[in-house]
C-alpha cells in the first residue's frame, strides 16, 4: 500500500507539473519576472505533492517533490529551482515534525543537484537526453536516502527497510518521465515559436515584396491575401481587391484564353511561369505582366500564390533599341550608298569637266553645247550636296568645328528638309538678311535642324505649317522651328529631352531625336527653350554663343574651266581607283592637266605596276578591294622614297586616317571634287607639301 501511495504521488505531481508546464510556458522565458512566476508554479505542484504526501511514521513524510524540484533545475535553472524551493521549504516548515530537517535537506539537494547539473552539462556541451535524465534521477535520490540520517535515530533504519528500494527504482523513473514530457513540450514550444517565426517572416516579405504579388483560390478565383505593392501597382484598395476575383485583371479580350489558363492551375504543380499575359489597372492601364505561382493551402484553401512583373517599360525599351539598332542599320545603309554614289559622281563630273576643256579648247564653241554641259555640272554638284548631307546625318562624317553661318546653313538645308515633309505641311524659312556665324559642326547642326523639323512634322498628323528661322540676338544665334501642331502638356514638356521618352505610337519613334539635339547644343556651349500650350502648337529657341566671321558651309564652288586649273609638268601620277567610270575620267583630266598617268583598279596591280622611274604623286582611293589605300601608300612608299600621297573616298576618313591627314603626311580628297581642286592639290603637294583648304 506504502509503494501505491507513493506511485499515485508521483503520477499527480508529474501529471501537475506537466498542466502547470503548459499553463507557464511563456513564462519560463529570459526576464527574471518571468522565472519567478515559473518556479512559484513548480512550488506550488511540490506543495500539492506535500499535501498528499505518503505518511510512514508520525511526522515524517514523503512525496514527489524532489522530482519536481530537480525538474526545476534542469529545466529552469537557478533562478527557477530556487525560487520553487523557497515555496517548497516554507510549506515544510509549516508541516512540522520530527522528518522536517530531512525534508530541507532534500529540497536544497533536489534543486541545487538539478539546477548544477544542467550547468554542468551546458558547459561540457553533452546533449540533454534519457541518459543525462536518468543520472541526474539517481544521484538526486541516492543523496535523498543519504539525508536519511538527518531523522531521528529510532526512525532511519524503518523508512530505509521500508522505502528505500522503491525510493531508488521509482523516484528516478518518475525523474526520467517528467524530464522527457517536459523536454516534449519545450520541443513543441520551440517548433510552435519557429513557426510563428517564420510565419511573421513570410507574412512581412510577403506584404513588403517590391512585386505585387497576391494569393487566389483555386475553385472561386477569388483573391484571399494581397501584398501592398499590388495595391500600389494595380490601384485598388485591399478590401476592394479581396472582394475581386484575377478575372477582373484581365482585359475583356484576354478572358477566354485566360480562364482556360486558370482552369489548369492545380496547387500540386510546383512553380510555374507565365510570361506574356495582359493586366488591367483600376484606372483602365493595360500593362504586359510576367507571371510566377506557386500551389499553396491558404486558410484551408486550396490555391497559388503569384508574383507579378510588369514587363511593359521593358518591352518598351527593347523596342526602342530594336529602333535604335535599325536607324543605325539605316544610317549605315545609307552612307554606303552615299559612297557608291559619290564614285558615280565623280565620274560624272570628271567627265563633264573633261568635255568642257576640250569644248573650250576648239575654236567655235557651242554655245548650246557649253551650256548642256554646265547644267549637267550643276546637277552633278546638287547630287555631290546631297550625299554629303546623307553622309551628315548618317554619321559618316566626322565633327569638324569651324566657324558656321546659321543663316546659310539654313537657307542650305531647306531642300533637305522639305523632303521630310508631307504635301500637307508647309515649310517657311526665314533666315534673315546676315551672316549668323557661329563656332560649331555644320554636320551635327543640320542634324539639330532635322530632328526638329521631324518632330514637328509628326505633331502634325493632319497638317499644318513648319517655320524655320534664324537672327541674332544679343551676343547669341537664335535659330526658331515652330508648327502648328497639337503642343504639349507641361508634364510632358518636363521631359521630351529624356532618352527614350516618347508620346508617339509604337513604332513611330526611338525617343532619341530631341535627346540627341539636347546633346548637340549642349555640347556647342547652347541652350533650348521650349514654348508650348496644347492644341496650339510648340516652338523650339536653340541659342548658340556668336561666333567670328562666319565661313560658308562646304561646297563646291563652280571654277573657270579655262583658267584657275594650274597645270601640271610632265609630273607621273599612279592612279588607283576602282570605280572604272572614275577612273576613265580622272585619267582623261590628269592627261589634259599635262600629268603622265599611270591607272589601275587595285592594290594589286599596283605593286605589279614596273616603274623604274618610281612615280611622283600616289592618287588612290582610299577603300580598294582587298586593302585600303593608306596600306598601299606605306608600301609604295618604301618602294619610291619621297613619293606623295593623296587619298580620295566617298566616306569621310575613320579616326586613323584624319590623324595622318592632319600631320600632312598623307592628303585626302572628298569625292566627288572638280578639276580645279584636283588640279590645286597635285600643285601644292609637289611643290609645298601641304594640301591647301579646297
Amino acid at each position: 500500500m506504502i509503494v501505491l501511495a507513493l506511485v499515485q504521488n508521483l503520477a499527480l505531481l508529474v501529471a501537475l507539473a506537466a498542466l502547470f508546464q503548459r499553463i507557464g510556458a511563456r513564462a519560463r522565458q529570459t526576464t527574471l519576472r518571468r522565472r519567478i512566476l515559473s518556479g512559484l508554479l513548480f512550488g506550488a505542484v511540490g506543495v500539492v505533492g506535500m499535501a498528499t504526501p505518503v505518511r510512514l511514521l508520525p511526522g515524517i513524510i514523503f512525496d514527489g517533490r524532489s522530482v519536481i524540484l530537480a525538474v526545476a533545475g534542469i529545466f529552469g535553472g537557478p533562478v527557477v529551482a530556487g525560487t520553487a524551493a523557497l515555496a517548497c521549504a516554507a510549506y515544510r516548515l509549516a508541516l512540522g515534525g520530527a522528518g522536517t530537517v530531512m525534508g530541507l535537506a532534500v529540497i536544497v539537494e533536489a534543486a541545487t543537484l538539478g539546477a548544477a547539473a544542467e550547468t554542468v552539462r551546458r558547459r561540457r556541451g553533452w546533449p540533454r537526453g534519457a541518459r543525462f535524465f536518468v543520472a541526474v534521477g539517481v544521484l538526486v535520490h541516492v543523496v535523498m536516502l543519504a539525508c536519511i540520517v538527518a531523522l531521528p535515530g529510532w526512525a532511519g533504519p524503518s523508512v530505509m527497510l521500508h522505502l528505500g528500494p522503491s525510493i531508488l527504482l521509482l523516484y528516478p523513473l518518475a525523474t526520467v518521465s517528467a524530464c522527457l514530457l517536459f523536454q516534449d513540450f519545450e520541443e513543441q514550444a520551440r517548433g510552435r515559436a519557429a513557426l510563428r517565426e517564420s510565419e511573421a517572416r513570410y507574412r512581412d516579405l510577403f506584404l513588403a515584396h517590391p512585386l505585387p504579388m497576391w494569393v487566389w483560390d483555386l475553385e472561386t478565383l477569388r483573391f484571399l491575401a494581397v501584398n501592398d505593392a499590388m495595391v500600389d501597382h494595380y490601384g485598388y484598395s485591399r478590401e476592394e481587391l479581396l472582394a475581386m476575383t484575377i478575372r477582373d485583371l484581365w482585359p475583356v479580350d484576354d478572358h477566354p484564353p485566360m480562364e482556360a489558363d486558370a482552369a489548369r492551375a492545380r496547387p500540386d504543380s510546383g512553380e510555374e511561369e507565365r510570361p506574356g499575359q495582359r493586366h488591367r489597372a483600376r484606372d483602365g492601364r493595360v500593362f504586359e505582366v510576367e507571371l510566377a505561382s506557386h500551389g499553396i493551402t491558404f486558410e484551408g484553401r486550396r490555391g497559388r500564390v503569384t508574383v507579378a512583373h510588369d514587363v511593359s517599360e521593358r518591352r518598351r525599351l527593347e523596342g526602342q533599341l530594336r529602333q535604335a539598332q535599325k536607324m543605325k542599320a539605316v544610317g549605315t545603309l545609307a552612307g554606303g550608298i552615299a559612297h557608291d554614289f559619290n564614285n558615280l559622281l565623280q565620274a560624272t563630273l570628271s567627265a563633264v569637266q573633261a568635255a568642257r576643256l576640250q569644248a573650250g579648247a576648239l575654236p567655235a564653241s557651242s554655245p548650246v553645247l557649253e551650256r548642256t554641259l554646265g547644267e549637267i555640272e550643276a546637277q552633278v554638284r546638287r547630287g555631290a550636296q546631297l550625299t554629303r548631307q546623307i553622309l551628315l546625318f548618317s554619321r559618316q562624317t566626322p565633327a569638324e568645328w569651324q566657324t558656321v553661318d546659321l543663316a546659310a546653313l539654313v537657307v542650305e538645308q531647306s531642300s533637305m528638309l522639305r523632303r521630310v515633309l508631307p504635301e500637307t505641311i508647309t515649310l517657311r524659312v526665314e533666315p534673315g538678311d546676315r551672316p549668323l556665324p557661329v563656332e560649331g559642326d555644320a554636320g551635327q547642326l543640320s542634324q539639330v535642324l532635322a530632328n526638329l523639323v521631324v518632330n514637328a512634322r509628326d505633331a502634325m498628323p493632319a497638317g499644318g505649317t513648319v517655320a524655320v528661322s534664324a537672327e541674332a540676338r544679343g551676343d547669341d544665334v537664335l535659330v526658331s522651328v515652330r508648327d502648328t501642331g497639337t503642343g504639349m502638356s507641361d508634364e510632358v514638356r518636363d521631359r521630351i529631352f529624356d532618352p527614350f521618352y516618347s508620346t508617339k505610337a509604337p513604332g513611330k519613334g526611338t525617343g532619341l531625336g530631341l535627346a540627341v539635339v539636347w546633346g548637340i547644343v549642349k555640347e556647342h556651349g547652347g541652350r533650348i527653350e521650349v514654348k508650348s500650350e496644347v492644341g496650339r502648337g510648340s516652338t523650339f529657341q536653340i541659342l548658340l554663343p556668336r561666333g567670328a566671321a562666319a565661313r560658308p558651309v562646304a561646297a563646291m564652288e563652280p571654277v573657270e574651266m579655262s583658267h584657275g586649273a594650274p597645270a601640271g609638268h610632265n609630273e607621273r601620277i599612279l592612279l588607283v581607283e576602282d570605280e572604272e567610270g572614275a577612273r576613265r575620267g580622272l585619267t582623261e583630266l590628269l592627261s589634259m592637266l599635262s600629268y603622265r598617268v599611270t591607272a589601275v583598279a587595285t592594290g594589286e596591280e599596283a605593286t605589279a605596276v614596273d616603274g623604274a622611274t618610281g612615280f611622283d604623286v600616289l592618287l588612290t582611293d582610299f577603300r580598294l578591294p582587298g586593302a585600303s589605300g593608306l596600306e598601299l601608300a606605306r608600301s609604295l612608299s618604301e618602294r619610291w622614297p619621297g613619293l606623295q600621297v593623296v587619298v580620295m573616298s566617298g566616306y569621310a576618313p575613320d579616326e586613323l586616317a584624319r590623324d595622318l591627314f592632319a600631320g600632312g603626311a598623307v592628303h585626302f580628297l572628298q569625292k566627288p571634287f572638280d578639276v580645279a581642286v584636283l588640279a590645286r592639290v597635285l600643285r601644292h603637294v609637289l611643290e609645298a607639301g601641304a594640301t591647301p583648304d579646297p
